[in-house]
């Protein structure tokens, strides 16, 4: 029963079978920034102590800045960490992510039907309810759609008034956050305290993973 459950949280995810063999112990420190172990270590307390927090304020993981330093590598080796103990985890990638949920709905003459239709409506709640949410790649892309900022915020919002944890990857820094919306980056910065890390602009810094 054990494994059918552990079975059910992996497939409910939406990591794929490439992504569910990353882990910690495999994100490649060696020779690289001392920003990069220190992240390494931030991952891997935050598992550790992740049971202790999980309802509090500050529960939340933020890894931020500089692509190519392996973001995503260490999000996902979280979200399997916590699956292995049993802890429902659903991945959203940006891009793709609200390429579905815009697929949900058709399209008027200049922008999205206000009405959500009811399976992006069903998408939305479980991005919002999920015991673990992964955001990777946080407003990835040229331009923000007041559709995509909307639904950012009422998940955030939602998840941080609730002290649902969020592990979230961005190339946008701290300071990038604040600037775009303090409604928003404040909701990512605030319960991520203690487990954040910043990647300053860096191109020797590149790990060779998204």
């Amino acid at each position: 029963m054990q494994q059918k459950k552990l079975d059910r949280i992996l497939k409910n995810s939406r990591i794929t079978p490439a992504f569910q063999q990353l882990r910690i112990n495999n994100y490649d420190t060696k020779g690289k920034d001392p920003i990069v172990l220190q992240a390494k270590k931030v991952a891997i307390d935050y598992v550790k102590t992740f049971e202790q927090i999980r309802h509090e304020r500050d529960n939340s993981l933020a890894l931020l800045g500089q692509p190519g330093v392996g973001k995503t590598h260490l999000c996902c080796a979280v979200a399997n960490a916590l699956m292995a103990q049993g802890i429902p985890v659903l991945y959203f990638s940006h891009r793709d992510g609200f390429s579905e949920l815009k697929a949900t709905f058709g399209r008027k003459d200049n922008f999205w039907e206000v009405d959500r239709k009811s399976d992006c409506n069903q998408k939305v709640e479980a991005i919002k309810t999920v015991d673990v949410l992964v955001w990777d790649d946080l407003f990835k892309g040229s331009k923000i759609s007041d559709f995509e900022f909307d639904i950012v915020f009422e998940v955030l919002n939602y998840r941080y008034i609730n002290h649902l944890p969020v592990v979230v990857s961005s190339e946008l820094l701290v300071k990038d956050l604040l600037k775009l919306d303090q409604g928003v980056g404040r909701r990512i910065i605030e319960p991520a305290r203690g487990h954040l890390i910043e990647f300053p602009p860096n191109p020797a810094m590149i790990h060779g993973l998204a």
